[in-house]
């Protein structure tokens, strides 16, 4: 939901950064335990363009889509 950084609660926030980042984490996680028993794979994790341009009431999900370089 977007709404203005100050009132965004601590709770809010941190199911944002759980979701969009340790999400990813995990899922890593268990993709390379697959990986490395079978000797090879790749990974590709996709953002948003949300980690590049802000948008109004969604500072929140910005911060937790860190801009990515190829």
């Amino acid at each position: 939901m977007a709404r203005p950084c100050l009132d965004t609660s601590d709770d809010e926030f941190d199911r944002i950064i759980n979701i969009n980042l340790r999400g990813v984490w995990y899922c890593m996680k268990a993709e390379l335990r697959h990986m490395i028993a079978q000797g090879s794979g790749a990974i590709v994790n996709c953002s948003s363009i949300g980690g590049m341009v802000g948008s109004k009431g969604r500072s929140a999900y910005s911060a937790s889509k860190p801009e990515s370089s190829a």
